[in-house]
């Protein structure tokens, strides 16, 4: 097999992407490693000395179990040393940008936009910087633009392998992050419907699609209905988050104002609960409950909230430390460049093919929106936005594109508007983070 010119740069790129990677992994630790990291760490040294999967506080279905079990099979095979988890990391870190070229190359057909796609995906800074720390994110985005990939594959050749593959990397995203568990459904229904013309063989492929998720997703559906009697397809997490991100008390965060454990102890009280009788799941349960109460009772606020959560989960800078300030500039820095890239993309789109990218985007900010939110939850996303800022990229390389994009008036009011909104986020951001509110 004779390698293109291509093909080699996108080598390179998975090569400077690896070294970018583990040349941050020792800076990113300079500190110890975060607590996370340590929760993870901890519960794959229990399962590597064969003890049951349970965490620190004592929940055996709060985390998703493929992390850490990943983790606890290094440990076997390499013993309890960190250095096989980074370079494991560091190479699925150089598996996003290829991942992040095949989605691009597959969906567009175009190699340059392909190629600055896979070049942003390399150099991102949140990307980087979650290569070299030992939590779920690069795991899961590497599985999430796996499945991706292959949906755009099956739009173009309906295959039975290409469903089942998709299947299959979809169940093993949502057993390392359990938001998948959501989001696979629409990824059916939204190929069904696309695909209506060709219903009679897109049918059967779904179906196998399916069962090839539920086949993988099944055994740990099972463990955690022996242990809680209950159904739980992957995390009981999904309460509790909803609390966080819904109370009195919240910030939006995990973190929540003082307050906030007298506050769940008496609306226990008032609902004749003790929190310290229930189980995981009954937990999970009544603390959804609670926040449900707290939207409906509270419809400004919860609102208000939201709208706090939705500026968090876009602007905040991926960064694992509140206290690095270089490194959340550049974080910062590299979300600005990579918006501004993403208006010129999307204003300059000329092609179909963006559905599956849209609703991700859409479906994934509304579901941690609703929630508890984090800056580092959006990680998964910028692949797909780095699509569209990969054809704004390539249209600025290229002198006559660009030159023959910028006559047009339009393009360039909407660029301009975009551009000076963008502008006027960070400008106030920076304000707000100079005179301490954030």
């Amino acid at each position: 097999m004779v390698l293109t010119i291509e093909h080699r740069l996108v080598f390179i790129l998975m090569l400077a992407a690896f070294i970018l990677r583990l040349a941050g992994i020792a800076p990113l630790h300079a500190a110890g490693y975060t607590a996370d990291e340590k929760e993870y760490i901890s519960l794959a040294t229990k399962l590597a000395s064969g003890e049951r999967f349970q965490d620190s506080n004592g929940d055996y279905s709060t985390k998703a179990p493929l992390f850490p079990l990943l983790l606890s099979w290094l440990m076997r095979v390499f013993g309890s040393g960190l250095l096989m988890p980074h370079l494991l990391h560091a190479t699925l870190g150089a598996m996003i940008v290829l991942l992040g070229y095949h989605l691009s190359r597959t969906a567009t057909a175009d190699a340059p936009q392909a190629l600055v796609t896979a070049g942003i995906v390399a150099l991102y800074p949140g990307l980087v910087v979650y290569s070299g720390v030992l939590q779920t994110e690069t795991l899961y985005i590497v599985f999430v633009l796996l499945s991706f990939v292959l949906w755009e594959k099956m739009r173009k050749v309906i295959s039975p392998m290409e469903a089942l593959g998709m299947g299959v990397a979809a169940a093993l995203a949502a057993l390392t992050r359990a938001v998948v568990v959501g989001f696979f459904p629409l990824m059916l229904l939204l190929l069904l419907w696309l695909e209506r013309k060709a219903w009679k063989k897109m049918v059967p492929a779904v179906g196998v699609a399916l069962a090839a998720w539920c086949i993988v997703l099944a055994p740990w559906t099972v463990r955690n209905a022996n242990v809680h009697n209950a159904f739980v397809p992957v995390s009981s997490w999904g309460g509790v988050s909803l609390l966080l991100g819904n109370n009195p008390y919240a910030t939006g965060t995990w973190s929540t104002r003082p307050g906030f454990e007298e506050w769940l102890e008496r609306s226990a009280e008032q609902k004749g609960v003790r929190l310290d009788e229930l189980s995981e799941t009954s937990r999970s349960a009544f603390m959804a409950e609670l926040a449900v109460s707290f939207i409906a009772d509270h419809p400004g606020d919860a609102a208000a909230l939201a709208a706090k959560k939705l500026y968090m989960f876009w602007i905040y800078p991926i960064a694992n430390s509140d206290s690095d300030t270089m490194q959340q500039a550049l974080c910062v820095l590299g979300d600005i460049i990579l918006y501004a890239l993403t208006i010129v993309g999307v204003v300059a789109w000329a092609k179909k093919g963006t559905a599956l990218w849209v609703t991700a985007i859409a479906f994934f900010t509304l579901v941690h929106v609703a929630m508890h939110v984090e800056a580092r939850y959006r990680l998964p996303l910028v692949p797909l936005i780095a699509l569209f800022a990969g054809n704004g990229g390539a249209l600025l390389m290229d002198t006559e594109r660009r030159q023959d994009f910028f006559q047009n008036e339009k393009h360039r009011v909407a660029v301009g508007v975009g551009w000076a909104a963008l502008g006027l986020v960070y400008a106030y951001t920076a304000w707000q983070f100079f005179s301490g509110n954030i």
